[in-house]
């Protein structure tokens, strides 16, 4: 009985210490961070241009290098600094220029889309 009245105590005693040695929370940064995320948000912007306006970026391709500049453009803008390229081996690459899909059994049909 003792033994777990002990564990008890120390276990709580534990937990205040822990919760006084938290650095205090300071509301007014948060609320700025919260305010900047809701009102100046470029998310959706940019997310709008590497997706619909440059598309699919496969290594080596002219998209690929064309979201690269975008966002290396985007984010010294931004001021963040030594933003620079890193590169990677990668052979060859390629672009997709024409595609055709064609249904041959039960019966042959050309799929347009």
């Amino acid at each position: 009985m003792k033994r777990n009245l002990l564990c008890f105590i120390l276990t709580w005693l534990w937990i205040a210490v822990g919760l006084y040695a938290q650095e205090p929370v300071h509301r007014e940064m948060i609320g700025r961070f919260k305010a900047e995320g809701y009102e100046n948000s470029q998310v959706l912007d940019t997310f709008n241009i590497l997706t619909n306006v440059i598309g699919p970026r496969l290594p080596a391709t002219p998209a690929y290098k064309q979201a690269a500049r975008f966002v290396r453009e985007r984010l010294e803008s931004w001021q963040v600094e030594n933003v620079h390229f890193e590169s990677f081996e990668f052979r060859r690459g390629w672009t997709l220029e024409k595609l055709t899909i064609e249904m041959i059994e039960p019966r042959y049909f050309p799929l347009i889309g």
